[in-house]
């Protein structure tokens, strides 16, 4: 008798167990966002691959910097609460950070 999940049409399990095929692809990944990215300085302009990103949030008090939101409008870092996420559509962000300080900021999913 054949297991139920033998199939006598493939030579292969039609991809339902392969490695690629994690279970975030399958149901979905849970939460509000899927991904991050640390700056510490420099230059980020969130265009492209880089798109998407939806939340900010500053750890560390020394950061010298602008945040540029998706409307157009630059707010100085220095202003910004520290150590709460907060959901702005972030188009650009460039100035420095001291160290120990670092802006995260997370993609939304769609």
């Amino acid at each position: 008798m054949a297991r139920s999940n033998d199939n006598a049409y493939w030579s292969t399990d039609a991809g339902w167990r392969t490695a690629s095929n994690t279970q975030f692809e399958r149901i979905g990944v849970p939460g509000q966002y899927h991904s991050a990215i640390t700056w510490t300085g420099g230059l980020l302009a969130l265009t492209g691959s880089k798109y998407g990103y939806g939340a900010i949030l500053i750890s560390g008090s020394a950061i010298d910097g602008v945040v540029t939101i998706a409307g157009g409008d630059a707010i100085s870092l220095a202003n910004i609460e520290k150590n709460r996420l907060l959901p702005f559509g972030v188009s650009e962000l460039s100035g420095s950070a001291s160290a120990g300080g670092a802006v995260y900021l997370f993609k939304r999913q769609q």
